[in-house]
């Protein structure tokens, strides 16, 4: 029983690796860098669900459920998503999934807010999470409003109430 454990043991971690594999592909870089994002024929950033993906310091907000369509992956705060910068576009109230892929840090959790320069309702995604389709209506503002296509800002912050 010892042996057939240790066995085990050993090809877990492996197969971590060959399933990761695809994730190495993923379009990332130094949390330093512009804003990065595109549409659905652009290079996307590794899926949320390859949870063995590397950090990379950003937030990725999509139009689209399930992490497709026009998206954008930044590191900073964005006081206004009319003009996030970089290449990203216009994602002013289209934000329909997201993805915290930050670094632990003290401000790794983001606080995604209803209107401009972080006013209005908001949501926090913590460290590492994502969540794939705002339509549903589990992930709500604090005022228990339907956040989808409604988020106009976020700012990285220290904790998730």
């Amino acid at each position: 029983m010892r042996k057939l454990r240790a066995a085990l043991l050993a090809v877990v971690p492996a197969a971590a690796i060959f399933v990761g594999a695809p994730t190495a592909l993923a379009q990332t870089g130094p949390a330093d860098e512009p804003s990065v994002g595109g549409t659905s024929n652009a290079p996307v950033p590794a899926a949320p669900g390859a949870r063995l993906a590397a950090p990379d310091g950003r937030v990725y907000i999509y139009d689209l459920r399930n992490f497709t369509g026009s998206w954008c992956g930044t590191p900073t705060n964005e006081q206004d998503y009319r003009n996030i910068g970089g290449t990203c576009p216009n994602m002013d109230n289209r934000t329909t999934s997201m993805w915290n892929n930050g670094y632990v840090e003290t401000f790794d959790d983001v606080r995604f807010y209803r209107d401009y320069v972080y006013a209005g309702p908001n949501m926090c995604l913590g460290l590492g999470d994502s969540w794939g389709d705002l339509a549903l209506g589990w992930e709500l503002f604090n005022t228990g409003e339907n956040a989808n296509n409604k988020i106009s800002s976020h700012i990285w912050a220290s904790s998730c109430p």
